[in-house]
């Protein structure tokens, strides 16, 4: 009944389907984010995240609000078993991490529902994101390839941060059938 994000990933993807065990965010909401988060989550306390260039975790924070699981969402690293248990370790507090590419995403609403209580939500979320990726597969298939458009997934405040292709951040351009300006040898 408390979880605990262990980054802006898996808040958003937590945030769908279990926002009230939520005991703490990554990053409180912006003024301009508040209208879409509850009123009630807007001061919750904030942990910073795991990974990353943003890479700000404050474990006293995060074992202050007494989570009774950390959960991960994201890429699955080379060192996720690792990381996940030192988290474990240096916190007490168990820790889990779920494969959330778009591929991988109704498979892991099914987990965590299963984990969190929440089957049916989760089946409704995994269903909804399945039909979603098939449309989306299903319209860009039909794009020939010299109409598809170069593009650039920028982010962050400035819009500097890029997502570059092979990310899963990233993956909704292939999606929807463009192509990436960044090439990861590139960044």
């Amino acid at each position: 009944t408390r979880i605990a994000p262990s980054g802006a990933t898996a808040q958003m993807f937590l945030m769908t389907i279990a926002p009230e065990m939520l005991v703490g965010l990554s990053a409180s909401p912006s003024t301009m984010q508040r209208p879409y988060f509850p009123k009630d989550m807007w001061y919750l306390p904030t942990f910073g995240q795991f990974y990353g260039s943003k890479s700000t975790l404050n474990k006293e924070s995060l074992i202050a609000a007494k989570p009774q699981l950390i959960i991960d969402t994201g890429d699955r690293k080379l060192t996720i078993t690792a990381d996940m248990t030192m988290i474990q370790t240096q916190t007490g507090i168990p820790t889990v991490f779920y494969e959330a590419t778009l591929e991988c995403m109704p498979d892991a609403y099914r987990k965590l529902g299963a984990v969190l209580g929440k089957e049916d939500e989760a089946e409704e979320l995994a269903q909804f994101v399945e039909k979603t990726l098939a449309m989306a597969a299903e319209k860009s298939a039909m794009i020939p390839e010299e109409d598809r458009k170069t593009v650039m997934y920028s982010t962050g405040v400035t819009g500097l941060a890029v997502n570059a292709d092979e990310s899963s951040q990233a993956q909704v351009i292939d999606l929807i059938g463009a192509r990436n300006a960044i090439i990861p040898d590139t960044v």
